[in-house]
Order: C-alpha cells, then structure tokens, then sequence
C-alpha cells in the first residue's frame, strides 16, 4: 500500500481545513 494511504491523508487533511474555525 501506499497510494491509498497518501489519498487518505490528503482527504483528511482536507477535512481539517474545512473543520478549520
């Protein structure tokens, strides 16, 4: 593995910047 897992990060941080206040 390893693409899934860059693609997962990328997603999660993503999130972050949206959750972002």
């Amino acid at each position: 593995g390893g693409l899934l897992i860059f693609q997962r990060e990328v997603l999660e941080r993503q999130y972050a910047l949206l959750e972002k206040p």
